[in-house]
């Protein structure tokens, strides 16, 4: 022991950890520019009386909190802006320094000297450490391997210049309450065992969280509420294992999250991105690289999202990059705006990915990620998207806005599209539209099964058992807007096939009708896409009164007797020629009723060869079978009307032969209009 006054006897040796409170294979974060010729550190500060130490390296039990947090702040104090040299700015040096309770809330310090850094690496609190409202007027404050074992309380303090937090650990909760950064934060590596508040917190310059670790509980929450990033903000292979909330947020800077994962829920909901803005990093970039040699391996690929993640109501001004991310549940993006490039390249969403009114100034690209199914981008401006491959089986896109979007290869099987606007839209093929995603029965137009299929729409009432999306209107708008945009595709077999379903439903309709069953569904128009008609969810309680109101009305007998007339008439018009698309329907409708006419003309004598006897059941079954071939001849050309006047029908058999003549004229007439009908397109 000293018997006066002398220099503290603290040495830092960053090759010896014990110094510094290290172990083995540890690694010391001390700038060399603080060592000395020997490449060690060696404290500036007097001795405590009658000790070999100051008191700031005194161990916490021989010393007073507060006289130790009263010293640090004296020593602040006395160096200033005007009058500085080294070795007063030395004495701002406390590296390793040990505090119990570190608490300057009672008397906030105010330190100006512009020109000098404190340096507090590798110290050490062991209590709670409260620096509100403090503020540091100085070039840096260094706290690099810092270690706050409990609570620390930055609310409102001021770091003038950097602040440098490079692998300092917080033990407890940590709170930068309404703090500011005017220089650079750089909080690489740091550690936050607890909860974080950084709730208001502004930066005024760059914000580096690169490879920082958020809490290690699901508990906790990392709160960056309302922060303002005003420079680049780095969150490059975070980790956040709490509840992260960044809800309106300001980046007016680039954000990257590139290789960031968040193990519990996240919020980005409100929040202002005013440039550049990429949850993927191809490598980590010198300019995110922590100093002092903390260099981590690169990181390749993107963030990760274990839980909920929310970007409802985001704003991004310009590129936003999500490539390579993965969402493990819901990735919710609700009406969120983005006024830049999108890219989606090769995300996985593994859960619900919710587009609901989200638009996008310019065409966002999806065509690298497999599958988007159960995905919702109802109300969605989707202009110019490219959907190329994508897997989208139970999407929703009603009333989405999908003009010159690319759609080849896409599988929309089960997907609700009522509403959807599919003007200029690119398909292909390749793409589909109608069927169950389970059923790849019809996945090829050249198979039996394919060819006797009928696919349908999710509102379809034929398209399952228990279709809770049953609805007819809903589903003629599709079937209509599916028939022009395969009309333009020259996709003629799901142009008809949207035909036919389209004119089934409104057969269905008729008899609804007719059987008293109106339930006043809207009408098709009403899903059309067209925003000056379309009502559809605006008006949703007055809807379902008007609904009410429309289902006690009954239908009229004269609205029942026109609408059981349609019904037969469609009814017909499927079975003999399918609303005009089958001529085969009208081929083989023409053979039965050939040889029907054929059976009908011997069961009398009603048809006789000129100047012969007359046909009759009794001479065939005699054995001249020849005579029923000669009555088939006689209807084959009496359907035909050739008529070669070689047979004479008799009787009722003249009867027989108008109906044949006048059946065939009509039918003739059919099956030519289907042909031109089907050659027109």
């Amino acid at each position: 022991m000293s018997d006066c006054n002398g220099i503290c006897e603290y040495v830092l040796d960053p090759d010896n950890p014990e110094t510094w409170g290290g172990k083995e294979g540890d690694e010391c974060y001390i700038k060399n520019d603080v060592l000395n010729e020997d490449g060690v550190w060696t404290c500036p500060h007097d001795a405590e009386e009658n000790e070999d130490l100051c008191i700031f390296h005194l161990p916490v039990e021989e010393k007073y909190d507060k006289e130790t947090a009263a010293a640090f702040v004296n020593v602040l104090n006395n160096v200033t802006n005007t009058d500085t040299n080294f070795s007063e700015e030395r004495l701002l040096q406390f590296l390793g320094a040990q505090f119990g309770e570190f608490d300057l809330s009672e008397n906030p310090p105010e330190v100006v000297a512009e020109d000098a850094e404190v340096v507090l690496s590798h110290a050490v609190v062991g209590s709670e450490l409260n620096w509100s409202e403090a503020v540091f007027e100085v070039s840096g404050m260094r706290l690099r391997g810092f270690e706050c074992r409990k609570d620390s309380n930055f609310s409102g303090t001021e770091f003038g210049g950097k602040a440098d937090f490079l692998k300092a650990e917080f033990g407890g909760e940590a709170n930068f309450f309404d703090a500011e950064f005017g220089g650079k934060a750089l909080f690489s590596g740091t550690k936050f065992d607890t909860g974080v508040t950084l709730m208001g917190t502004q930066f005024n310059r760059e914000a580096d969280f690169y490879f920082a670790e958020f809490s290690t509980s699901e508990d906790d929450s990392i709160l960056f509420l309302g922060a303002k990033f005003c420079g680049e903000a780095s969150f490059i292979a975070s980790k956040f294992e709490g509840k992260a909330s960044f809800s309106t947020a300001y980046f007016s800077g680039e954000a990257n999250f590139g290789g960031a994962y968040f193990y519990g829920k996240v919020d980005f909901w409100n929040t202002d991105f005013n440039k550049k803005v990429s949850f993927f990093s191809d490598r980590a970039s010198t300019a995110s690289k922590p100093p002092g040699g903390y260099t981590p391996s690169g990181v390749v690929g993107g963030a990760r999202f274990d839980k909920a993640a929310s970007f409802e109501m985001g704003t991004f001004d310009e590129e936003a990059s999500f490539l390579a991310v993965e969402f493990d549940e819901e990735a919710s993006f609700v009406e969120a705006q983005f006024n830049g490039e999108t890219k989606f390249g090769e995300v996985q969403f593994n859960g619900e990915a919710n587009f609901s009114n989200t638009t996008f100034d310019e065409g966002p690209d999806f065509s690298s990620i497999n599958s988007m199914c159960d995905s919702q981008f109802c109300d969605a401006d989707l202009t110019d998207a490219d959907f190329t491959g994508v897997t989208l089986h139970n999407a929703d896109f009603e009333n989405a806005l999908l003009s010159r979007a690319t759609l080849l290869g896409a599988d929309f099987r089960g997907a609700k599209l009522a509403g959807a606007v599919l003007g200029d839209v690119r398909i292909d093929e390749d793409t589909q539209f109608l069927g169950h995603p389970d059923d790849d029965s019809d996945l090829s137009p050249h198979t039996f099964s394919a060819m006797l299929s009928t696919p349908r729409c999710v509102y379809d009432p034929m398209y399952e058992e228990d279709n809770d999306e049953v609805d007819d209107a809903k589903g003629k708008s599709v079937y209509r807007a599916l028939e022009e945009l395969s009309g333009k595709a020259a996709r003629t077999r799901l142009q008809s096939q949207c035909f036919v379903r389209r004119q089934d439903l409104q057969k269905r309709e008729y008899k609804r009708v007719m059987f008293g069953k109106d339930n006043g569904q809207k009408s098709e128009k009403e899903y059309t896409g067209n925003e000056e008609e379309t009502t559809y969810g605006e008006q949703e309680d007055t809807e379902k009164k008007e609904s009410t109101e429309s289902e006690k009305e009954s239908p009229s007998l004269e609205e029942r007797l026109i609408a059981g007339a349609r019904y037969g008439r469609t009814k017909v018009a499927r079975m003999t020629l399918l609303y005009g698309e089958s001529p085969w329907r009208i081929i083989g409708g023409s053979m039965g009723f050939i040889t029907f006419a054929a059976l009908l003309y011997p069961l009398n004598d009603w048809l006789r060869p000129t100047g012969g006897e007359p046909i009759t059941y009794s001479r065939i079954l005699s054995g001249e079978w020849g005579l029923f071939l000669e009555s088939l001849y006689f209807s084959t050309l009496t359907f035909t009307t050739l008529g070669m006047g070689d047979y004479e029908p008799m009787g009722l058999g003249q009867v027989i032969a108008t109906l044949n003549t006048t059946l065939g004229a009509v039918l003739i007439a059919l099956l030519v209009f289907v042909f031109g009908r089907r050659a027109a397109r």
